[in-house]
């Protein structure tokens, strides 16, 4: 076995540096036992800039925005699957007679999409559900902080790995014709993609959402950021509606706006209103 990989104490100054400013435009927590990890995400990028080291680099991020953009891309880990977490959309299933009573649009935002599986695994499941773009029964939010990763899940429909969800989905319903239909529909008019900071981003939204699922990505925040990331996302989230975070995640308790009620899901209780 090789030795420990060491950073030297000038670049771990520098990554300190990289860090505060990663922290104070997303909320990424970076601390000092991932330097190894910064140095492995932005080693190449330096390189490309034709720059010398990681001082010229952290003067370049503090000094222009799109270099802030692009590094904090460098650093967001982006993983994801198909119906990850499957307890997760097995309870939504259960809701959903009572989200769409009385003939309401559902309505459910993606907080964290990454490269798109969660909201098409979301997709294929209101339509396996028999709910459709037609009727006007529902609607799904992408975003993510990662522009060209929002790319990625724009374009997914066009991959294999889509199409294979497709033909899965095909196999459980007697009208094919018409299933096929109603997913180019709801491709085209039921589902958007937008670029959203957690930390303190805003929506132009006039409804809210019944369910917000942000899973697997607050394990990267500290803890008044988590609040503070709750708190925003609770402003379009409906009174009694539902926050489903990753299955080794918690929210310690610290936003009392939040019930916990098993599997990572909370019921959003906000204060009254004095």
């Amino acid at each position: 076995m090789g030795a420990a990989r060491k950073i030297n104490p000038e670049d771990s100054t520098q990554f300190r540096k990289l860090s505060a400013l990663v922290k104070e435009a997303c909320g990424l927590n970076l601390t000092e036992d991932k330097d190894i990890l910064l140095d492995t995400r932005l080693s190449r990028r330096v390189s490309q800039l034709g720059l010398d080291s990681y001082s010229e680099y952290a003067k370049l991020v503090e000094s222009d925005q799109n270099e802030l953009q692009a590094c904090i891309e460098l650093l967001t880990t982006h993983k994801t699957e198909w119906f990850r977490e499957f307890v997760h959309f097995q309870w939504l299933k259960e809701q959903l007679p009572k989200l769409s009573a009385k003939g309401n649009r559902i309505q459910i935002w993606s907080a964290a999409c990454s490269s798109g599986p969660e909201v098409y695994s979301l997709l294929f499941l209101l339509l396996k559900e028999g709910f459709n773009f037609n009727h006007n029964q529902f609607r799904i939010l992408g975003t993510d902080i990662s522009t060209s990763i929002l790319e990625k899940a724009e374009s997914l429909p066009d991959r294999a790995d889509f199409h294979d969800q497709v033909n899965q989905l095909l196999l459980k319903v007697p009208n094919k014709e018409a299933l096929l239909e109603e997913i180019q529909l709801s491709l085209n008019h039921s589902l958007k993609f937008r670029e959203f900071n957690l930390k303190d981003g805003e929506l132009p939204l006039r409804f809210q959402f019944d369910v917000i699922f942000l899973r697997n990505v607050l394990i990267y925040f500290d803890r008044p950021t988590i609040q503070r990331v709750c708190l925003n996302l609770g402003k379009y989230l409906k009174p009694g509606g539902h926050l489903v975070i990753g299955l080794t995640e918690s929210l310690h308790g610290e936003v009392p706006e939040y019930k916990f009620l098993g599997n990572s899901i909370y019921q959003y209780q906000p204060k009254a209103k004095k």
